[in-house]
């Protein structure tokens, strides 16, 4: 577009230049007609100059030319890209034979400018000219700000610009003009517009100091912009040491709205979805790089300062960026999941289903960092720390590492959006997270602990998260072994009720915990249990779980061994069913034996075990309590089996 506005501005220099020499020698009729023609084979579109054409003779002689067209692209939406009402403008002759062009005044009243894009993305500015011309019309355009035109007092009256791109979505019409800025005389550049953008209302205030600053070498170009695109809004103020090229920018800006995903459309950068958030920086220009520094603002509720670079290059810019929070909550984050704050579940599900953007992911390369610390969510953290870096719409969290109490969760995630269908990939590690914090303010928090290890290794792929996971394949496992859970909160989930009922009425008291490991083989997004087992010191519970990813189904039963009477400790399977959103939880019906509870083994469900210790890392060793479950469970013999005693292997450190 700045492109398309030097061009056209370029066409009615020349004419007004051009003409004050042609008057001279072809009068003011041959003029016109001449100078239409010149300008119709420089640009390739036709030209005309319907008069009045007029001059004020002197040696600084008024010009004006009347009825300026021009014709736009085959495709336009309208036959006409420019025209002017009238332009009049004070020609100074001697500084012309220096090759300078000195305009101590011009009036342009009532120019209309059309710039539009075809469903190709083509804009009407791209010329269809020959060669030679393109390259007098690119020698003769202002490349330093030394070498624009010297303009002493430019007015424009009831100017309109008008911009479309229907590709994007946008839909602009602007006033473009002049007014004299208060207590200088001086005569400031506005440009007010309004529109649509992607279907939101559009606005556009721009306020440019007097073109002539645009010939001082050594003052910057000062300048005040606000747009607002829906309920987003954006304020730049400061200056430009080049304005011709666009460098030496030094702004500061303002930027705040209701989510930053839908800034796109203003500043080019994909960003994922997030709450309310209002930001301020400074923009600044280094060779081909534009920095913000300084951010410094929120995002939802939690604070975001550091800095973030976009450099325009082929085939895709590179945006960089390190981002530090020092209070963050949580749930500010759930747009990195396709989630976003303050809207409603899809029916009710816990797995966003939020379509990955394929066009966002594959716009731009990125390499981002970002650290938190103090930070609010489910479970206590003590940090965490990301490095993104997207490459052709491939994306790599790694490292990814969230820090807990005395323990950590961690690993690499990646997002391939090279294909028409996303896939992604999950391994996670869990080691030595401690089980007590994670009951904080609750009645099970002084008799709960407990470390906790485990592993997540998911592949799959989908339109969304949700799709991904509902046909991933993989294992994930989780085990803890030592410390000790609150017989009150075992026991009101159905271990045993009667002694529960107890301890609410007396206090609470907590029973050493052996062991405890839930294993599952994952298959076209059904994770099925291959070990699900929890043992104490006078009760083994077994069972089986399967648990569905694409509709978040839950289906198990497990069953409490115990190892000492209650009266209320029936041999009894408890059920699990329903949704991750609404899980129900029941007691089986009927005789054990009838609904074939025996077939529970402990044994059989410790059988993979003895491979899931070295694997998670836990600590545990061959005298653990978990090693010494396996023992336990080999060792008793079963209905037609015979006692026998086997050798584990040492755990193997896992890489």
């Amino acid at each position: 577009m700045r492109r398309a506005l030097l061009i056209v501005g370029l066409v009615l220099v020349v004419l007004v230049v051009g003409g004050a020499v042609l008057i001279v020698t072809m009068g003011p009729e041959r003029l016109a007609r001449y100078a239409a023609d010149r300008m119709t084979e420089t640009t390739g579109r036709k030209v005309e100059i319907a008069g009045p054409v007029d001059i004020d003779w002197s040696l600084s002689p008024r010009i004006t030319l009347g009825g300026i067209t021009m014709a736009n692209a085959e495709w336009g939406s309208d036959p006409l890209m420019a025209r002017v009402g009238r332009m009049e403008a004070v020609v100074k002759l001697l500084p012309l034979l220096t090759g300078r062009i000195d305009l101590p005044e011009v009036i342009v009243a009532e120019p209309w400018l059309l710039l539009e894009k075809n469903a190709e993305g083509v804009g009407n500015w791209v010329f269809d000219v020959p060669a030679e011309a393109e390259a007098a019309a690119e020698a003769v355009s202002p490349e330093e700000r030394s070498e624009f035109p010297v303009i002493g007092t430019l007015a424009i009256e009831e100017g309109q610009l008008i911009y479309r791109d229907p590709k994007a979505d946008i839909d602009i019409d602007s006033r473009i003009h002049t007014v004299v800025a208060e207590g200088s005389g001086d005569r400031q550049v506005r440009l007010d517009g309004s529109g649509t953008m992607e279907g939101k209302p559009l606005k556009i205030e721009f306020t440019g100091a007097p073109l002539i600053t645009l010939r001082e070498t050594e003052e910057p170009y000062p300048l005040k912009l606000a747009v607002s695109l829906g309920k987003t809004s954006l304020t730049a103020e400061g200056t430009l040491t080049e304005p011709v090229k666009l460098r030496g920018v030094d702004l500061r800006l303002a930027l705040k709205g209701p989510n930053l995903a839908e800034t796109y459309s203003l500043v080019s950068v994909p960003l994922p979805p997030t709450g309310p958030y209002h930001l301020n920086t400074r923009l600044i220009r280094r060779e081909a790089e534009w920095r913000a520094e300084e951010i410094d603002g929120k995002v939802g509720e939690s604070d975001l300062s550091g800095w973030l670079s976009v450099t325009p290059q082929e085939p895709r810019p590179v945006v960089r960026a390190e981002l530090v929070s020092k209070q963050l909550r949580l749930a500010d984050l759930g747009g990195f999941i396709g989630m976003t704050p303050g809207e409603e579940d899809n029916d009710g599900k816990l797995i966003p289903d939020t379509e990955i953007n394929l066009e966002r992911l594959r716009v731009a390369d990125m390499d981002i960092s970002f650290s938190a610390q103090d930070i609010e969510g489910p479970v206590p953290m003590q940090g965490v720390k990301a490095g993104l870096k997207l490459e052709n719409g491939r994306a790599v969290v790694q490292p990814f590492n969230v820090t807990l109490a005395l323990g950590t969760v961690g690993g690499s995630i990646v997002l391939n959006g090279r294909e028409q269908v996303p896939s992604a990939a999950f391994d996670i590690d869990i080691r030595g997270v401690q089980l007590k914090p994670l009951f904080k303010g609750t009645p099970f928090e002084e008799e709960t602990e407990g470390t906790i290890g485990g592993h997540l290794d998911l592949q799959g792929s989908g339109k969304s998260l949700a799709g991904i996971l509902g046909n991933a394949d993989g294992e994930s496992a989780l085990i803890m072994q030592g410390g000790r859970f609150s017989t009150l909160l075992m026991e009101v989930t159905g271990i045993d009720l009667a002694e529960a009922l107890g301890f609410v009425l007396t206090k609470d008291q907590s029973v050493p915990v052996r062991c405890m490991v839930a294993a599952f083989d994952v298959e076209d997004g059904v994770m099925k249990s291959k070990t699900l087992v929890f043992d104490t010191e006078d009760t083994n519970v077994a069972g089986e779980m399967t648990i569905g990813l694409a509709k978040e189904t839950l289906d198990g039963r497990i069953l409490a061994h115990p190892k000492d009477a209650s009266i209320a400790s029936a041999r009894t399977p408890i059920t699990f069913g329903g949704t991750f959103s609404e899980p129900e939880v029941g007691v089986e019906a009927g005789p054990l034996a009838a609904k074939g509870a025996a077939a529970v083994a402990l044994g059989t469900l410790l059988t993979p075990l003895a491979a899931l210790i070295p694997l998670i890392e836990t600590g545990g060793g061959e005298d653990s309590p978990c090693q010494d479950l396996i023992r336990e469970a080999r060792d008793t013999p079963g209905k037609g089996d015979q006692p026998r005693k086997r050798q584990e292997p040492a755990p193997a450190k896992r890489p």
